[in-house]
């Protein structure tokens, strides 16, 4: 996920939009992750390319689930919401590239690496 899919749901999460499970979204303002980028994606637009969602092979970083609906990442955030109830920062914690790059600034430092 790219940094505007993180800064989506972290906003969903900061508005106190009402997060739910199994469905994109209810007949109030409830809304799932794949509910809130759903959302937020201009007509017209892919939600994948959009929001840079990995078409690759993911494992669930909770339960390591590789089954066929959560092969991609599309499938791994409803999955996430759904069966696990992560919540919107966690996702955007977990998928959002910012992780990536301060996780990797934090294990140069901890190597002593201090470029």
């Amino acid at each position: 996920m790219n940094e505007r899919g993180v800064e989506v749901l972290v906003a969903a999460a900061l508005a106190g939009v009402p997060q739910i499970q199994g469905a994109l979204k209810d007949n109030g303002e409830g809304r799932c992750a794949m509910g809130v980028l759903a959302d937020a994606k201009p007509l017209g637009r892919g939600l994948v390319r959009y929001f840079g969602l990995a078409e690759k092979r993911m494992a669930c970083p909770e339960c390591g689930a590789t089954s066929f609906s959560y092969l991609y990442e599309r499938g791994l955030i409803i999955h996430l919401n759904d069966r696990h109830g992560w919540d919107f920062l966690a996702i955007a914690r977990k998928l959002g590239p910012a992780v990536e790059l301060h996780e990797a600034e934090e294990a140069r430092r901890e190597g002593g690496d201090h470029a």
